[in-house]
């Protein structure tokens, strides 16, 4: 197989526990460029590292690994924190996102009111914390092929580091992720690859959640290419082998569930706390098969609220 590149965003879950410091919840609050200059400095300054695959983890990252290595492919994560960050990179465990409504969030620490996350990947990129230029890490890496996989809020992100790449390197980008038109440049819509909610319907093997989604499409297109042998086909080629693979897939049927205030989800959470042992997992599960709706992210820092409502209210410490 030719010599592919598969990026793919990072998560929040990770498998060492960052210590205070490294929490972007514990940075002073200033302007977008002074709190990318803190950030950096805590960074640079940190004494403990591992090797990236020793910190991420969840099931986003374990397709993806399974995927590059099914492939021989370089791994790199898309860092809202450390920029590019390829698997053999020592690096620092650490709390940081741009996405909203998160104790780590960037947009709890900048103090102007109209910033997007493009803003934050621009200012990171003036600090000596990591790599951020995308065309650059392109040339020097020189991958045949680059399957990407961006959720919307990353998509925004690296906009900006997208809209600069040349033709010649879009020509190599396979783009998998659900309803990112209008968050990429125009230049990147036809590498689009037609996965869709197919993923999840009932002719998947591989079904799963919306999180977990672009990672899923990359390891079944992975497995495709290796077995038609068309690594270096074209972007239609590559178009037409996964639309054929997904023609007579039928979409999963939609449930018809009520969505819930947040003050409604933390209620339900407290009153069934004991039916699953406090298990976030099962809550969830427990919650959609009640007949409600809510998006995963936004459960899981409900679920937190939840607990530690739960927790004052007993007395226990936080």
């Amino acid at each position: 197989m030719q010599k592919l590149m598969i990026i793919i965003p990072c998560t929040d879950r990770k498998r060492q526990v960052p210590g205070p410091k490294l929490l972007a919840r514990n940075l002073p609050q200033g302007s977008i460029d002074n709190v990318a200059q803190n950030w950096a400095k805590i960074i640079n300054s940190s004494s403990h590292s591992f090797n990236a695959n020793q910190i991420y983890c969840g099931r986003p990252f374990a397709e993806a690994l399974k995927a590059a290595n099914a492939c021989q492919a370089k791994l790199v994560v898309v860092s809202a924190g450390l920029g590019l960050v390829d698997m053999h990179s020592k690096i620092p465990t650490y709390g940081l996102t741009v996405a909203e409504r998160q104790s780590d969030s960037v947009s709890n620490l900048v103090t102007i009111d109209s910033w997007g996350p493009s803003m934050w990947w621009a200012s990171l990129k003036k600090t000596n914390v990591g790599t951020f230029d995308f065309s650059d890490y392109f040339e020097k890496n020189n991958p045949s092929l680059i399957l990407v996989h961006l959720t919307r809020q990353y998509a925004r992100m690296v906009y900006d580091e997208l809209a600069c790449l040349s033709s010649d390197k879009v020509s190599k980008i396979r783009l998998f992720g659900l309803g990112l038109e209008e968050f990429i440049p125009q230049s990147l819509v036809e590498c689009l690859m037609p996965y869709d909610h197919r993923m999840n319907g009932p002719d998947s093997s591989n079904r799963g959640t919306i999180t977990d989604f672009g990672a899923r499409s990359i390891w079944h297109f992975v497995q495709l290419l290796k077995n038609k042998e068309l690594e270096t086909g074209s972007l239609s080629q590559h178009k037409k082998l996964a639309e054929g693979a997904l023609s007579d897939w039928k979409m999963p049927v939609k449930p018809n569930r009520q969505r819930l205030t947040d003050e409604q989800v933390i209620d339900f959470i407290t009153r069934n706390w004991s039916a699953v042992s406090g298990g976030s997992q099962k809550m969830l599960k427990l919650l959609r098969s009640s007949g409600n709706a809510c998006e995963q992210a936004r459960f899981k820092n409900l679920f937190h609220e939840a607990k530690k409502k739960s927790q004052v209210q007993l007395g226990l410490p936080l």
